[in-house]
This record gives C-alpha cells, structure tokens and sequence, in this order.
C-alpha cells in the first residue's frame, strides 16, 4: 500500500474553542507561537515521508523503513508536543468561560437578593404607615397608600421574574452554547484522532500494538463496553449495539 496525504490533524478541533473575547495573555501568545512554528515542523516532516515514498518506487504494500521513520517522526512531534500544548488552550479557554458563568451566576443571585430585599423593605415600610395613618386618624384605608403598595408587590414579583428569567437564559446559554459545542468539537476531535489510528495501524507495522490500544481506548470514551481487546470490543459493540 502506498502512503498517501499524511493525517493533518486539526489540532484547533482537538483543542474545543478559543479563548473568548480579549486579546490573549503573554503566555498564551507564546504558546499559539510555538504551536505555529510546531505544525510547520509537522508539514517538513509529512513531506519529507511523502518524498521519500515517492523515491523509494516500492510495490503495493508497507512502505520502507525510513518512509516508516519519517512517518513516525511526524506523528511522534504532533501527539507528544503539539496536541498537549493545544489541549492547555482548550483548558484554558474552557476555564475561562466557566469563571466568567460563575461570576454572572453570582451577580445574578446578588440582583435577586437586592429586588427581595428592597422590595420587602418598601411594603413593610408603606405597611407601617398604613397602621400609623389607621392608629392616629382613625382611618382604615388611605386610598394612596393601597394604591402605592399594590404596586411595590407588583414590581417586587415582576423584579423577581425578570432577575429568575435571565438567570435562566445564563445557564440556558452555557448548556447550548458552551458545554454542547465543547462536547461535540471533542467528539469530532476524537473521530479524527480514531480514523487516523487506523491509518497509522496499517502504515507502521512496528507501532500496530500501541495504535491498536490507542484506538480502543478512545472508542471507550465513545461507546463505553467492558472488553480485553479491540476485537472483544468490536463483537459486545454490536450486540449491544
């Protein structure tokens, strides 16, 4: 079999989502720098296996062994230096966007607070001067005293309302707007990670064990079934599934 285009492995979907808003720190600058230059070395590598294949003229079937090297090279350089540094971001992103959730979360119980309390406060306070009114003029009623309570308990249900409302739309929006994409880009990201395994298990005859392995335990983290070896997996997947 002849080695074809190597798996570009699009590490930006591997890595979930980008930093939300804001410019980047110094720290996280660097690290998209040195990732940058690490795919360029990633893209020599990829040619330089594609080059030696193609002078190496062989039949159908494995390729040679420095066409394995160079292979190995280039998937050693993405999986131990490149990938984690791209899974840090993802981390760090995805921190990021929890604390920002956290503090709206916050700020909105702090909002619901000041609505109870400031609306608690006012009926008690135009309460207390209805009984004073009722004690010291005999009057059981003053028109505009109803009239100003009913309204402060109105606007201390609306206020309430409108407080729970966007506190709903803030969890609303982390769940669909966050934590789905987030699962689905890691899933995505795993289904490449897999399909490329497959690839690499055929290619590199000195490696088929650890992308065996490899490719099993991430189709656990998909479909998770109790199984010894990839093939056990395979036969419980499907009557499972």
């Amino acid at each position: 079999m002849k080695i074809g285009l190597l798996e570009w492995p699009n590490w930006l979907h591997e890595t979930g989502c980008p930093r939300p808003g804001g410019k980047p720190n110094p720290v996280e600058q660097r690290t998209v720098g040195s990732l940058i230059e690490g795919l360029g070395r990633y893209e020599r590598l990829a040619a330089q296996a594609r080059l030696l294949d193609l002078r190496s003229k062989h039949t159908a079937g494995q390729p040679p062994d420095d066409v394995v090297e160079a292979y190995q090279q280039a998937t050693d350089l993405m999986r131990r230096e490149l990938l984690p540094r791209a899974y840090n971001l993802a981390l760090e992103s995805g921190t990021i966007v929890r604390r920002a959730h956290v503090a709206e979360r916050s700020t909105t119980s702090l909002a619901r607070a000041a609505v109870v309390v400031t609306g608690l406060l006012a009926l008690a306070c135009l309460l207390g001067l209805q009984v004073y009114l009722t004690s010291k003029f005999r009057r059981i009623f003053a028109p505009a005293l109803v009239v100003a309570t009913v309204l402060t308990a109105a606007g201390l249900v609306t206020g309430l309302a409108l407080v729970n409302q966007q506190g709903q739309a803030l969890e609303e929006a982390k769940r669909r707007g966050f934590d789905s994409v987030l699962t689905l880009t890691r899933a995505r990201a795993i289904s490449k990670s897999m399909h490329g395994d497959q690839s690499r298990y055929l290619l590199d005859r000195f490696r088929k064990d650890t992308y065996e392995h490899t490719f099993l335990d991430q189709s656990q983290t998909i479909a998770t079934v109790e199984s010894t070896s990839l093939p056990d997996y395979q036969t419980k997947l499907r009557t499972n599934f």
